[in-house]
């Protein structure tokens, strides 16, 4: 049995007639002008052909433009997952990309059986700093020592601005003693370093080792209880708590 024959308007879409042959279950229709009188018929078959004819014509037409927009859209994409990973102020990563990366080296470490130690920084009497000198003065301070702390750590290190003057690092396959031994070095440098609109800055240091059984939070507060010590012990010093 042929298909049933229906007519379409020829100003009619291919759309539209697609959408007419596809509710009526019809393969062809008969195409009419104005007046009703017949101008041809047409197969579904041959208005896919044509619909994908003038898809495929459009997208060699806007092939440069469309380039051009995925490669804005992804330019943005990097540009709000760099925001999202990164202090604004230092470029060193944010709590959020820290908390990922941690749980990711606590996975190797407990996997592999490694030893990983933490340190928590803060930086002394930085609020005089910012009293005195003004906060613009104070983010220049922040800036220079996080640029010290990237330039002493080793790659694997992974170093955050926690909040305020304080720096969080995580030592991969670290033992502890060594861990000390860096944080002594790294609160040397920054006692070293020339800063000419405030003089000598200082900084305390609590170092603490990884357990298997930590957490973020027991973790932070174990280092945090150090650095409480170094704090009240006179400041500009490094102190462990196992």
């Amino acid at each position: 049995m042929s298909s049933p024959v229906e007519a379409i308007n020829k100003n009619c879409t291919i759309k539209e007639a697609l959408a007419f042959l596809k509710e009526k279950h019809y393969k062809r229709v008969v195409v009419v002008d104005d007046e009703g009188k017949m101008s041809g018929i047409i197969t579904q078959k041959e208005l896919i052909s044509l619909s994908y004819s003038r898809w495929a014509m459009l997208m060699k037409a806007h092939h440069e433009e469309l380039s051009q927009i995925n490669a804005s859209l992804l330019n943005k994409s990097k540009k709000y997952e760099e925001m999202a990973s990164t202090d604004s102020l230092t470029g060193l990563y944010s709590r959020g990309k820290f908390l990922e990366l941690y749980l990711s080296s606590f996975a190797t470490m407990q996997d592999r059986g490694n030893s990983m130690s933490f340190i928590i920084a803060d930086i002394d009497h930085f609020k005089k700093i910012n009293d005195n000198y003004g906060h613009n003065v104070g983010d220049e301070v922040l800036v220079l020592i996080a640029h010290e702390l990237q330039k002493t750590l080793r790659n694997i290190d992974i170093v955050c601005r926690w909040g305020g003057e304080e720096f969080i690092v995580l030592l991969p396959a670290t033992e502890l003693e060594n861990a000390v031994i860096l944080a002594e070095k790294l609160r040397a440098h920054i006692e070293a370093l020339a800063l000419q609109k405030v003089g000598k800055v200082t900084s305390s240091f609590g170092v603490t080792k990884v357990y298997a059984d930590d957490d973020i939070k027991s973790l932070v507060e174990r280092a945090d209880k150090a650095l409480y010590d170094a704090k009240k012990s006179g400041r500009n010093m490094v102190k462990v708590l196992i």
